[in-house]
């Protein structure tokens, strides 16, 4: 949010000289890193080119660009790409040629495990520390059965990145991802929320109508429209009349992206708190938003199972990586009632169930 802030005030009077000063210097190292990592893709895409393998940025310098057109109003912290699953080995083959290695966390879970139930693999540079994340998936099996097994990233445009050209879905295509993003990450941050208002006012072309008869028909709807009417509720943002009338067509979305809204206020209120778990209780009504957006029982039930899919951290903090995959499974569980409490992951579980 900072390079953000600092664009802001640019031309804003009565900012004090240090205050100033401190923002001018972060944003330039922002615009030092976000230049390092948008050379590093341009190259592996050339790369990509002359072996004949297929790629898509995802978010990173790319989106950067089309959803904000300047590279130091997003602070970019890695690689991601969108790849073929078939291609993978081939990828990965190249990459390691170049210097990449498994990041610890995608050490942690076996191959197969990865590759059946994850949608990426993190590597990262031996030399220069980046981080890549190769995706054959916008999102985990277990978070959206769906979702997880179609293509959502098919190059529509090309948008121009250090003079070379890197492929660019469509708006509706970049849109859904933002929302389907945000949605993995519980809106965990406030940037995510920027974006989806970046993609509101840069995307004038987007076909409104055609985004949400597609998402109704995956019965996605509420994944559109929550992040919709968060922007309207914290930012005051004017949007498309059929977009205002979806909403108000369905009163739960409007509640959904009200508790989202008091979500942030709660979290800056509650940083430094070191008692009665505000984080976790933060983390447990964010659950509730991300279940009750879901609009069939069927996947209620596909989200609550996947609660209890061990995941990367499981293997990689907790427990040592070499012990059998089925101790893992025993100790999720117990990380849940940590994290939630007994009464919470009761109320998160009969959320599932009602949907409403």
């Amino acid at each position: 949010m900072v390079p953000l802030l600092g664009i802001g005030l640019q031309n804003v009077s009565g900012v004090p000289h240090r205050v100033q000063q401190w923002l001018e210097n972060h944003c330039r190292s922002v615009v030092a890193q976000n230049l390092a990592l948008a050379s590093e893709l341009n190259d592996l895409f050339e790369l990509f080119e002359e072996s004949r393998l297929t790629a898509v940025p995802f978010k990173g310098p790319v989106w950067t660009l089309a959803l904000y057109g300047n590279l130091a109003a997003r602070q970019i912290a890695d690689l991601d790409i969108f790849i073929e699953k078939s291609q993978a080995a081939e990828l990965f083959k190249l990459l390691m040629d170049r210097g990449y290695v498994l990041s610890e966390k995608s050490k942690a879970v076996p191959s197969e495990e990865i590759r059946l139930n994850y949608k990426d693999v993190e590597l990262i540079h031996s030399q220069t520390s980046v981080r890549l994340e190769l995706h054959w998936s916008a999102c985990e099996p277990w978070f959206d059965q769906y979702l997880s097994s179609v293509n959502l990233w098919e190059p529509a445009s090309t948008i121009t990145l250090l003079k070379r050209q890197m492929p660019l879905p469509s708006p509706e295509q970049i849109f859904f991802l933002l929302a389907l993003h945000g949605f993995r990450h519980e809106w965990d941050s406030l940037k995510w929320v920027c974006d989806i208002a970046a993609a509101i006012h840069t995307f004038s072309e987007l076909n409104w109508n055609a985004l949400l008869s597609h998402a109704e028909k995956l019965s996605r709807k509420r994944m559109v429209l929550v992040p919709l009417a968060l922007v309207q509720q914290l930012f005051d943002m004017p949007l498309p009349d059929c977009v205002v009338e979806a909403i108000a067509q369905d009163q739960t979305v409007s509640v959904l992206a009200g508790q989202l809204a008091e979500k942030y206020c709660e979290a800056s209120n509650t940083i430094s708190a070191s008692s009665n778990d505000p984080v976790g209780s933060i983390s447990w009504r964010t659950d509730v938003v991300r279940i009750r957006s879901r609009e069939s029982f069927t996947d209620r039930m596909g989200m609550l199972a996947g609660r209890f899919r061990p995941t990367m951290n499981d293997r990689q903090y907790i427990l040592p990586r070499t012990l059998p995959d089925s101790l893992y499974w025993l100790v999720r569980p117990f990380r849940l009632l940590a994290t939630y409490g007994p009464a919470s992951l009761v109320q998160l579980t009969a959320q599932l169930i009602r949907g409403r």
